[in-house]
């Protein structure tokens, strides 16, 4: 078996293909009398990945970013200036 080469189809091809995966993380496809697994290899960029992978690793990042969405929720916008003061005095307690 050769190694795995990577393509790009036309985009009339991928929306086919997308609308039997999009839901699943694999499928098997008879293409001309031979089983193809399709997989996913991944959906969320590298940079996406990164960053979801430090948030889930940093309960403290997590309590921060949830309470300026509970922030963000209640009406309450804070400048750049702002943010940088409460980290500021956040790690100084």
């Amino acid at each position: 078996m050769a190694g795995i080469k990577k393509i790009t189809l036309d985009n009339q091809l991928q929306e086919k293909l997308w609308s039997l995966i999009h839901n699943e993380d694999e499928v098997i496809a008879d293409v001309l009398g031979t089983e193809v697994k399709l997989t996913v290899i991944s959906s969320v960029p590298h940079d996406q990945r990164e960053i979801i992978k430090e948030i889930e690793s940093d309960p403290e990042l997590q309590t921060m970013l949830k309470d300026s969405e509970e922030d963000e929720k209640a009406g309450r916008n804070y400048s750049v200036e702002e943010a940088i003061k409460y980290i500021q005095e956040f790690h100084a307690e």
